[in-house]
């Protein structure tokens, strides 16, 4: 009794101590780095009484800056993804302002209890829908079971809307941005409204309210990047040349991405947007149109029959710690209509590890440095080898959003 008793009274929330300290030295941090805006007259408003929800957009790894900045010194409790605590730093510092670990893309009980016990604490939860970075711009796909979450946690749900955070921080750039971030507090649902709206009206509602994109609002906020390589980093989503159909010739210098083969060449200008230099360009709008332009030259060699990936790769993965990554091998990862696995040594042993493809809805990563894939053994990480060309994560990140789609869309026939 003794033990469940102290479960049910068991603090969830940062205490004030940490939390003060994370804020400040976070307004510090931020201070040399972006000119940032607050409007929380919404949040300031709220029931203070109760525990509430706030969603935000994803669009950089610098998000928990600007949202600890909108919170200002009012606590709150994030759901992060376990990646981070892979990481001893930040490890350290998440544990210290109680943070909810949450597995990406697979269900997760623990966190969601944790969620309820520090709604019923009173406390503000922070959660990103998309569950990771958009590395276009645009909004990610944002899984339904959100609006599950959200009726059965029956709270009110606000949202951080940050605005310039894509622009200051692409997951793709190479060099540091200047542009000015602004966030603002909108509230998306009132808990009394819960019980007589669908699940289908309450993620229209959600997914509404951080449909954020900076490329649609360079006026409204008067974007000026600043960088003294705009494009570089680029080449590594957009891979394949809209006007020669070739892939893996693109280069970036400075504000320019270049076809070696063709010469075609595309400008981001200072407001951030996309625009075709001479007069034989062949140019995509913007970043998300290339990127889906490609996916969808993806799914065209599905459809044919011929899709395959295959690359080299060094594995890491949580063998001795739940928290910590280590080298455990080196092979290939091959993809193909029907398969996914690795094929390669693991502690010295030559191993197949094939991955279930219709349980995979899309793959964490970073694009400069590797992608893991969700699985019931734990967390695999794969880093590739020196050589392979640059492309190769983004490949296979957008090789299973494709496949998922499909999948999506088969059943829905």
């Amino acid at each position: 009794m003794m033990n469940k008793n102290k479960k049910k009274k068991e603090k969830i929330a940062p205490s004030r101590l940490a939390w003060f300290i994370y804020v400040t030295l976070g307004r510090v941090y931020m201070a040399f780095k972006n000119r940032i805006k607050v409007n929380r007259k919404v949040f300031k408003n709220r029931n203070k009484k109760e525990g509430c929800i706030v969603i935000y957009n994803h669009s950089s790894n610098k998000d928990h800056f600007f949202t600890t900045f909108s919170f200002g010194y009012t606590r709150a409790v994030y759901v992060v993804t376990t990646h981070f605590f892979f990481s001893k730093q930040i490890r350290l510092l998440l544990k210290w302002v109680h943070a909810i670990p949450k597995e990406q893309f697979k269900a997760d009980i623990g966190a969601i209890k944790k969620i309820k016990r520090a709604l019923q604490q009173n406390l503000p939860v922070a959660i990103a829908p998309a569950g990771q970075i958009t590395v276009h711009g645009d909004s990610l796909m944002i899984d339904p079971s959100i609006a599950k979450l959200i009726k059965m946690c029956k709270v009110d749900v606000y949202a951080i809307q940050i605005h310039g955070n894509y622009f200051a921080y692409p997951k793709w750039r190479k060099h540091r941005r200047k542009s000015p971030i602004h966030t603002e507090f909108v509230k998306v649902l009132d808990k009394n409204e819960l019980d007589t709206l669908s699940d289908e009206e309450v993620y229209k509602k959600t997914c509404d309210a951080i449909d954020i994109c900076d490329r649609n609002e360079v006026r409204r906020f008067h974007y000026h990047l600043k960088s003294e390589g705009l494009m570089e980093g680029m080449e590594k989503i957009l891979y394949q040349c809209p006007k020669c159909m070739t892939k893996y010739q693109m280069i970036t210098h400075g504000s320019l991405l270049e076809c070696r083969n063709c010469l075609n060449t595309i400008k981001m200008n200072s407001n951030g947007l996309l625009e075709g230099v001479g007069k034989d360009y062949v140019l995509l709008q913007n970043e998300t149109d290339w990127y889906k332009w490609e996916q969808q030259n993806m799914k065209n060699e599905i459809k044919d029959g011929q899709f395959y990936l295959e690359g080299e790769f060094k594995l890491y993965h949580n063998f001795y710690k739940p928290y910590q990554l280590d080298e455990v091998g080196v092979g290939k990862v091959v993809l193909t209509i029907n398969a996914f696995y690795y094929e390669g040594t693991i502690e010295g042993k030559q191993i197949k590890k094939e991955f279930k493809l219709d349980r995979l809805t899309q793959l964490p990563f970073e694009v400069n440095s590797h992608f893991d894939i969700p699985d019931d053994d734990g967390c695999f990480e794969f880093k590739p080898l020196k050589g392979q060309r640059t492309s190769i994560i983004i490949e296979f990140v957008q090789a299973i959003e494709v496949m998922y789609q499909m999948r999506k869309s088969e059943q829905n026939d």
